[in-house]
């Protein structure tokens, strides 16, 4: 069972304004994974790169949401098959619930939903 994003995950959220400091596992990188795929504007040193774990995620995650003046709370379903995430009531008008073999991606993908609809106060700069 996957339990921590990876550092390319780790950081689009944290480029869509989730502090990073909500993150409680630092990897060190001698390289930036940009670099990696072929970016040279990115060769410059590294170093402590944040990464989000299954905790970290649950705890940034709201436990209620209000759409228009109505709640739902977050529901998770779980099977042997993976894991179904999001705010039941809204998914059919909104498209809040995603479905992944590992909870943590399902909860990855809820996570960037609420952000990028504005479910979630964003790191102030």
């Amino acid at each position: 069972m996957k339990t921590t994003l990876t550092i390319e995950e780790s950081q689009r959220l944290i480029e869509l304004g989730v502090d990073p400091k909500m993150a409680s596992l630092k990897k060190f990188v001698n390289i930036h994974p940009e670099v990696l795929k072929g970016n040279a504007e990115y060769a410059k040193p590294w170093g402590w790169f944040p990464k989000f774990r299954l905790e970290d995620i649950m705890s940034i995650l709201p436990k209620e949401i209000e759409i228009e003046g109505e709640k739902e709370d977050l529901n998770i379903v779980m099977d042997n098959f993976g894991a179904l995430v999001g705010y039941p009531k809204f998914h059919e008008k909104h498209g809040c619930a995603f479905v992944n073999p590992e909870l943590i991606d399902a909860l990855y993908s809820l996570l960037i939903w609420c952000q990028e609809n504005k479910i979630i106060k964003l790191k102030e700069d």
